[in-house]
């Protein structure tokens, strides 16, 4: 009988001896109320919405969110896919990026921790001998005090890469966060205000939905998302888990953004802006207000996204250092992403 990726994966467990429950809505969510989980890269929703997006352009993925125990003690939670493309090729990532490390619950000794990250780091080469995926890319951004133990680990097999991820501290007082941000910024807002209607919408109409949908498909020229993307994204507006500002000018949409967040942390989710209003400050004063709503929500910290710098190692596209560089202006402080790349053949060596 030919198994099943959730049967192969439960197999695996058993040879690992994790004790895990594996696509338990209940047992995640009881996990997520305990644990507190600050990261929305682990949220259960964020995770779909990925996987959503890469089924609809060319890969067939499937998502696993494993929980593992000790006893009756849940310690740890392990979100990844497994993806096929189009020409046969496997892959594991985490949200489509590099995989993730475990997010280990806060009440776990220093060497409960080393062991659950150890027996992580061995699924995850386990999983990609069995469905014969030839390299494995880890990723975390390095946190003081949480990101060490993973480190050590992959740093017994690879040499790690870093690049430049850019943070907003929401715990900082309005009227000194404007005097750090980019100068001529300033200028831009106050523009921005002047010129356009920005709001924050807390939950959408159809309507209103429909709207942001449309401006999309009309700046980008085609659809980039399946519907059901762009349903998890509602959803998430209208469940409390996101936010969006709009801009109109004269009743006319020109710019929207989405921003999800957990209980601490916000990120960018989604953003789009006329074109022909490209060298207006239309994403300055949607970030303004994205950050003051962020304040208002008590949330702490803001995830820009990545600086692209020209000379990093991914060799970022010269838009894509633009954008970090937009970005940059509105950052108060930045933390390394780590890289590592493993070949799995050379793991056995």
């Amino acid at each position: 009988m030919l198994l099943s990726n959730a049967d192969i994966i439960s197999e695996l467990l058993q040879q690992h001896k994790i004790l895990g429950k594996v696509n338990d809505d209940l047992v995640n969510q009881q996990f997520f109320a305990d644990s507190q989980c600050p990261y929305i890269e682990y949220v259960p929703w964020m995770v779909e919405y990925h996987t959503a997006y890469l089924n609809y352009n060319s890969c067939k993925a499937e998502n696993f969110s494993i929980v593992f125990f000790e006893g009756k003690k849940q310690c740890a939670l392990l979100n990844f896919s497994i993806f096929e493309s189009s020409q046969g090729d496997m892959s594991i990532l985490s949200n489509a990026s590099g995989l993730l490390p475990p997010y280990l619950h806060p009440s776990l000794t220093r060497k409960q921790k080393r062991k659950y990250l150890q027996k992580a780091f061995d699924l995850y080469v386990s999983l990609a001998k069995r469905f014969n995926v030839k390299q494995l890319r880890f990723q975390t951004i390095f946190v003081s005090g949480e990101s060490e133990g993973w480190l050590s680990i992959l740093q017994k097999y690879g040499v790690p890469k870093f690049s430049q991820e850019l943070f907003c501290d929401l715990k900082i007082e309005q009227m000194l966060y404007l005097q750090l941000i980019r100068e001529k910024y300033k200028k831009h807002i106050k523009d921005g205000n002047r010129l356009w209607q920005a709001k924050i919408l807390t939950a959408v109409t159809e309507q209103q939905f429909k709207e942001m949908k449309q401006l999309h498909f009309d700046v980008v020229g085609f659809q980039t998302r399946s519907d059901l993307t762009w349903q998890l994204l509602r959803d998430a507006i209208n469940n409390h888990n996101a936010f969006a500002v709009t801009v109109y000018a004269a009743g006319r949409l020109i710019g929207a953004a989405i921003f999800s967040f957990t209980k601490d942390i916000a990120v960018y989710s989604m953003g789009v802006y006329d074109r022909s209003l490209f060298d207006k400050p239309v994403s300055h004063i949607v970030h303004a207000k994205a950050i003051e709503h962020m304040k208002f929500l008590g949330l702490k910290e803001y995830h820009l996204g990545a600086r692209c710098n020209a000379n990093e190692w991914m060799q970022p596209s010269i838009k894509e250092s633009q954008i970090g560089y937009f970005k940059e202006g509105f950052m108060t402080h930045s933390k390394f992403k780590v890289t590592f790349d493993f070949l799995i053949a050379e793991l056995d060596q």
